[in-house]
């Protein structure tokens, strides 16, 4: 897939018609980087789930950064930052689970049913990536994601389900 297209995509789903939002988020791709090797329509659920969160839970004078990198052995990392009220250390592994969300505001874990980390995570290790989250309260939350260049080997070794 185009790695770029898509990103921009999933932008213009979750900022389709309100103009600040669409500004408060910044796309950096390195240079060179075009392609990955993932379904595109995972790929789109995934970064919309992690775009909703940093729109919801971070301030509307902040920047939400989308990064895209690739390492020499040809991983790819994309990253979704923000610089939002943060996850408390004790609730990063609830917000990961089905219908988890973090208990640190009353008010803000009730927007959402909790499943779209949950739903993410699954996508991405169903993919043959991983999902992972750094986060301090009152600082944001980066949402990292690994898509690993054997991935296309590991789809390729599963046995048809015809």
């Amino acid at each position: 897939m185009d790695l770029l297209d898509e990103i921009r995509s999933s932008v213009r789903i979750v900022a389709p018609s309100i103009h600040t939002e669409y500004e408060r988020i910044v796309i950096n791709v390195e240079d060179g980087l075009n392609r990955l090797y993932a379904d595109p329509r995972a790929f789109r659920q995934i970064l919309i789930n992690l775009l909703s969160n940093a729109l919801k839970y971070s301030r509307d004078d902040t920047q939400i950064i989308i990064s895209a990198s690739q390492t020499a052995d040809g991983d790819v990392h994309v990253s979704v930052a923000d610089s939002g009220i943060g996850i408390p250390a004790d609730d990063l592994e609830l917000v990961l689970e089905p219908f988890g969300q973090s208990r640190q505001n009353s008010g803000l874990t009730h927007e959402g049913t909790g499943l779209g980390l949950a739903l993410s995570k699954q996508l991405m290790e169903l993919g043959g990536g991983t999902l992972d989250i750094e986060s301090r309260l009152g600082v944001g939350t980066v949402v990292k994601l690994h898509f690993p260049n054997r991935a296309l080997d590991a789809v390729a070794d599963e046995p048809d389900s015809d």
